[in-house]
């Protein structure tokens, strides 16, 4: 479990978030500054973008957890003058 929490972690914040900007949307249609047909829209909107933003994230910290290319690193010296 300890190289995965930091991905649990994440996601939880990540769940915590959305669901702020989720009850945000709430608190708009009740105070009547966003209309019943935009509280659909709005859902949508604030649902796609956690989702993407947190896919995007755990992408990217997985390929830097698990690489797939490893940096190979040339010698340093006076016969190695060129990087290839």
């Amino acid at each position: 479990m300890g190289r995965l929490q930091p991905l649990l972690w994440g996601t939880i914040t990540f769940a915590a978030l959305w669901s702020f900007f989720y009850v945000l949307g709430y608190v708009f249609v009740a105070t009547k500054k966003l209309g019943r047909p935009e509280r659909s829209l709005y859902t949508t909107f604030v649902s796609t973008a956690a989702i993407c933003m947190w896919m995007m994230w755990a992408m990217v910290w997985m390929s830097q957890a698990n690489p797939i290319l490893v940096p190979e690193g040339t010698p340093i010296g006076d016969d190695h003058h060129r990087i290839l």
